[in-house]
């Protein structure tokens, strides 16, 4: 396609293959222009490589550097320190889909945000870098959603780090996904958080049509605190009892193998 412009995302899974397609592309095409981002490059301290790197949330720095590159102008060293921190200057909560995408979606599972940003600190997860938990726009959200289901998509994948942070916004946004017979919504909710209003409320929902994962990661209070994960055990227990006898939500449960200070003993206690 021989591009001007070439941004890549960098994650675990594709780094090796990502800086060896760059290497190969900078042989080929020395007047490309590229940026990176992703965890696997935003989070080192050094920045070694010989482009710009946008951490965090990329829309607006995308963006900026795409009006640079057209102007032929290189970013000052300035912008690019801005554009490598996390919590600030951060973009406008808009629609993630348009028209042109809906008829590339049909058959497929589709992700959908309604929030970006984690209350918690956990140590061993990247949104633990979010300063705040920002919302869009309700009626944004509803729109959106309908216009997918009306193109045909069947199953929606809300990627909200907690979806449960807001009880009552959680409840009335499930009861109104409920009109939709034979669509699947799956969420990622806290366990231990799950209010009894809402467990309730779960009752009345329509059997598999809501899927949640709930992340566990461990049951041992030590690496609970070690990592500064605060969780109660008990509560989050008690949740998975009542959603088993509710046996109505679809759901399953995360751990993560090998925290700090975690055996392998505490690793079969959390998954027994």
């Amino acid at each position: 396609l021989q591009p001007d412009v070439l941004g890549i995302g960098i994650y675990i899974w594709n780094r090796s293959q990502s800086l060896e397609l760059i290497e190969r592309l900078q042989k080929q095409m020395p007047d490309l222009k590229i940026a990176i981002g992703g965890p696997e490059v935003s989070f080192e301290k050094e920045n070694s490589f010989p482009f710009p790197v946008i951490s965090g949330e990329g829309e607006k720095k995308w963006v900026e550097f795409l009006e640079l590159t057209v102007k032929g102008e290189t970013p000052s060293d300035a912008v690019l320190k801005r554009w490598r921190t996390y919590g600030t200057d951060l973009p406008g909560l808009i629609p993630a889909y348009l028209e042109e995408d809906f008829p590339q979606l049909k058959n497929r599972i589709v992700y959908f945000e309604t929030s970006r940003g984690c209350p918690y600190l956990c140590s061993f997860c990247l949104s633990a870098l979010d300063k705040t938990v920002r919302y869009f726009d309700d009626d944004t959200i509803r729109n959106q959603a309908q216009q997918l289901i009306n193109h045909g998509i069947q199953k929606i994948k809300f990627v909200d780090r907690t979806f449960n942070l807001k009880p009552k916004r959680m409840k009335e946004l499930m009861q109104w996904l409920t009109q939709f017979k034979g669509n699947e919504f799956h969420f990622e909710v806290v366990g231990d958080i799950l209010t009894p209003e809402i467990l309730n409320f779960l009752e009345t929902v329509p059997p598999g049509m809501f899927q949640f994962e709930i992340g566990i990661q461990t049951t041992t209070e030590s690496v609970q605190e070690t990592i500064q994960r605060k969780q109660s055990n008990e509560k989050l227990f008690e949740t998975v009892q009542r959603l088993v006898e509710q046996d109505r939500i679809h759901f399953h449960c995360d751990l993560i193998f090998g925290l700090p200070g975690e055996t392998l003993e505490h690793i079969h206690h959390s998954f027994s």
